[in-house]
């Protein structure tokens, strides 16, 4: 499970109130939205501190919209500064999963620093599942020419709006096959449908 906390540099209190759901078996990860700014490293370190096992970095289009050269040296710096302190951490990324979109967007300095990739797999959101299957999504990232690989892949499946259970199962037995794992966004949109879809998968 992974619990927001921060947005930008801001700390969110509601990680470490998040730390009273821990169960055997049930692992807490932090996650934070960020907008490729200064001093972003503080929810991470404060999430890790408090007994995250590992942090996702949100960054989209604020950071694409960044030149090349700030986006590099926003990762670089934002990742050295937490590794100072957790230089064993887990650490992934979420990133937006239109590769060519977004030219000036870090994945290779996120790949070239051992970071996994999460894509945003939302197969409905990109376009009600005709323009973006996940089919394509795949492709995308399987024919990128990375010149460092994501050390691992696991897409994020979309569990909101329009998502139905019957697809979201397909999705995940798909990513389970290709890449090993997958997450779902979000708690509280997931259906008792979709859940029970994707307990069939365990």
């Amino acid at each position: 499970m992974a619990v927001k906390a921060g947005d930008g540099k801001n700390v969110w209190p509601q990680f470490r109130q998040a730390l009273g759901l821990k169960r055997p078996g049930l692992r807490l990860f932090s996650w934070g939205y960020n907008y490729g700014l200064p001093g972003e490293e503080a929810p991470i370190l404060n999430a890790l501190r408090a007994g995250s096992e590992g942090h996702i970095i949100n960054a989209e289009v604020e950071v694409a919209r960044l030149s090349q050269q700030k986006a590099d040296a926003w990762v670089e710096n934002l990742v050295e500064a937490v590794r100072q302190e957790f230089p064993d951490a887990l650490l992934a990324h979420a990133p937006l999963p239109i590769i060519g979109n977004f030219p000036n967007f870090p994945y290779e300095t996120f790949n070239r620093l051992g970071l996994a990739a999460m894509p945003q797999f939302y197969t409905k959101a990109l376009g009600t599942g005709s323009n973006y299957p996940l089919e394509r999504l795949v492709r995308i990232w399987d024919e990128a020419s990375w010149e460092v690989k994501p050390p691992a892949i696991y897409p994020i499946l979309q569990g909101y709006d329009r998502q139905t259970a019957e697809n979201l199962r397909a999705e995940g037995q798909e990513c389970l096959r290709l890449f090993g794992g997958f997450s779902v966004w979000r708690w509280g949109t997931i259906t008792e449908a979709m859940w029970r879809s994707l307990a069939t998968l365990a």
